[in-house]
């Protein structure tokens, strides 16, 4: 059973999806038209921007920003007070 989680002053904007067992940090913002992937964390005080993409089980640290169209695929982990620049995607490679 997956448990979802949303703090209850993050803000979660128009045609966001999050999928079950996501974990939203406190005072984060979720642009329009987000996708938040199952077993994803994204920590206190992120802003994920219009249109990005947090996969399957990846991390986002606190107060790191994903600006808009970007993608942190699965299993990925961004440490804290990062910026990503629009129209970015951040992948592990193998």
């Amino acid at each position: 059973p997956f448990v979802t989680t949303i703090a209850a002053d993050a803000t979660i904007c128009n045609g966001v999806v999050i999928i079950a067992g996501a974990s939203i940090g406190e005072r984060t913002i979720i642009g329009d038209h987000a996708f938040v992937r199952e077993g994803s964390t994204i920590a206190e005080d992120c802003m994920i921007g219009r249109g990005c993409s947090v996969g399957v089980g990846a991390r986002v640290g606190s107060r790191t920003k994903v600006q808009t169209s970007s993608g942190v695929l699965a299993r990925m982990v961004v440490e804290s007070d990062v910026v990503i620049g629009g129209h970015t995607i951040v992948e592990v490679r193998a």
